[in-house]
């Protein structure tokens, strides 16, 4: 049966970080194709864009797994919400494009991970807001949901986790970085 595993997990040491460091936007191309190597890491994808979006504390990135056995199914739902500090009028029309469009995210995480979200169908945003806070020293920024329902859970960019650079590692894939 193709579904039973072949290895355990022995307890890990305590060495790793949590949160999220950038995400790399990429508009959704239905043609855009893609390869992953004996691991099932990403090692090409069609040449794309990926615009940068630096983040501070508080953007998450959660999956969720469903699976029926009644139904015979399983998919991963991902939820990635991003907090953007300071409003500008560049980037509320950025958000205004987003909230149209079903964007391919790449997510780094704080340990140097790469891994796509919504890599077969896109993200969409599912909910956001443009806050300007009550209090002076509040938050003015964005708050931004994208959620994706994908068949595998989020794919590793091949190379990630080591010493190159993220320009690097997207590069060889076939992705250039843009602001």
């Amino acid at each position: 049966m193709a579904c039973n595993i072949t290895a355990g997990r022995a307890a890990q040491c305590a060495t790793e970080l949590g949160g999220l460091r950038n995400v790399y936007i990429i508009n959704y191309d239905a043609a855009a194709t893609w390869t992953t190597n004996v691991s099932g890491n990403i090692d090409s994808f069609t040449a794309s864009t990926g615009y940068k979006f630096e983040l501070l504390n508080g953007s998450t990135f959660e999956e969720t797994v469903t699976s029926s056995r009644d139904n015979g199914t399983t998919f991963y739902d991902q939820v990635l919400t991003l907090n953007l500090n300071v409003i500008d009028s560049a980037t509320t029309a950025t958000v205004a494009l987003l909230a149209k469009g079903r964007p391919r995210i790449i997510v780094e995480d704080n340990n140097n991970n790469l891994f796509f979200a919504g890599l077969e169908r896109g993200c969409d945003v599912t909910g956001g807001t443009i806050s300007r806070g009550a209090a002076m020293a509040d938050k003015s920024g964005y708050s931004l949901t994208f959620s994706a329902i994908e068949k595998l859970p989020a794919t590793y960019v091949s190379g990630a986790g080591g010493a190159s650079s993220v320009t690097t590692i997207l590069s060889a894939i076939g992705i250039t970085i843009s602001y």
